[in-house]
């Protein structure tokens, strides 16, 4: 089974939405956890060719926010390296927002790009 590895920018994001809506903690968090056993959880995001880029919703019980207006969040399942890399989680506040989310999960996949370049070279 992956590992989920939580990178710093992801980590950062998900104390934003924790402080926000903080009754919903442990239902967040066991999504998040939940990618170890299913790490094709989610849609296909699309625009990213053969990366295993995926989105799924998390609803907001406790705030009363369904899965449609509550968080998204978009991940990565990297089979050769057997994890699995949370890449963003933010609310779905307004329509428009999706090419501001596709050029940030861009601008981490070129990030993660460089990284395992760097274990690849150090292996």
């Amino acid at each position: 089974m992956p590992l989920v590895e939580l990178t710093h920018s992801f980590q950062r994001q998900l104390k934003k939405i924790l402080r926000k809506f903080p009754r919903s903690e442990k239902g967040i968090m066991k999504e998040i956890n939940g990618l170890h056993n299913d790490p094709h959880k989610g849609e296909l995001y699309p625009g990213y060719g053969g990366l295993n880029v995926r989105k799924f919703r998390i609803d907001l019980p406790q705030y009363k926010i369904s899965g449609r207006k509550a968080l998204r969040l978009i991940h990565i399942c990297i089979v050769t390296r057997d994890k699995v890399v949370p890449l963003m989680i933010c609310q779905k506040n307004k329509s428009g927002q999706e090419q501001d989310h596709k050029r940030f999960v861009k601008e981490k996949l070129g990030e993660m790009a460089d990284e395992l370049a760097e274990e690849v070279r150090s292996e």
